[in-house]
């Protein structure tokens, strides 16, 4: 399997693309979907998610709204004569796809690189090894969003994000990438829940947050 088959869904469900995946298997078909979905934790899809999807919806294959959708190849003909737009479609069958997007190179290199490593590593081929790889490759990326949490100025005692704090404290490398996440759906429910939890005074505690100590911790750095 090519490290671009592995790394397209994530990539492209990151910028809340329309991502179809086909298999004559239905059990493989679900559960590339489902995994598909585990690659963007701790981020959430916001949108239509449909991991089988039955033939009197195909239409839903032209929805201009982004979707990640498993249909079986058997219904692929059909799908093909439709009018889609801009659609990452991967057949789970053979390792392939077909993208009109190069999400792949918009990541900073050093990103991409870390995470090909990680994913040559056998052990990562283990449960759920592969979506903890993708989640420790978000960490540089989105791990330092509590430094654009301050005060609010009109009142001391509610915390609220600050979007363009947020850009500034990660490296210029990251910019473009990071202004397009701040207005997709999945940041934003990703920020407002653990808002939600700061403001009510309660702590948040997940495994990217233990990923995200781990890695300050390494670097000297200390984040309650």
């Amino acid at each position: 399997m090519s490290y671009s088959f592995i790394l397209l869904p994530n990539h492209s469900l990151l910028y809340e693309r329309r991502v179809l995946i086909t298999s004559k298997r239905l059990s493989l078909l679900t559960a590339c979907i489902h995994g598909a979905a585990q690659l963007i934790y701790p981020l959430h899809w916001q949108h239509i998610f449909i991991p089988v999807m039955p033939p009197h919806l195909l239409d839903y294959c032209c929805a201009p709204m982004p979707y990640l959708i498993g249909v079986h190849s058997s219904l692929m003909q059909k799908v093909k004569k439709m009018p889609l737009d801009e659609v990452l479609v991967l057949d789970a069958d053979i390792n392939d796809f077909e993208s009109p997007y190069n999400d792949l190179d918009k990541l900073p290199s050093d990103v991409v690189n870390q995470l090909k490593r990680n994913l040559k590593n056998n052990a990562t081929q283990l449960g759920d090894g592969i979506a903890r790889s993708f989640m420790k490759a978000l960490v540089p990326i989105i791990g330092n969003y509590r430094a654009a949490i301050k005060p609010k100025e009109t009142d001391c005692n509610s915390l609220e994000f600050q979007n363009e704090l947020f850009v500034k404290s990660s490296s210029s490398s990251m910019h473009p990438f990071l202004e397009m996440l701040l207005h997709s759906q999945h940041f934003q429910e990703f920020i407002g829940d653990r808002l939600s939890n700061l403001n009510a005074g309660k702590g948040y505690q997940d495994i990217f947050e233990d990923e995200i100590r781990a890695v300050n911790s390494e670097k000297g750095r200390f984040v309650v």
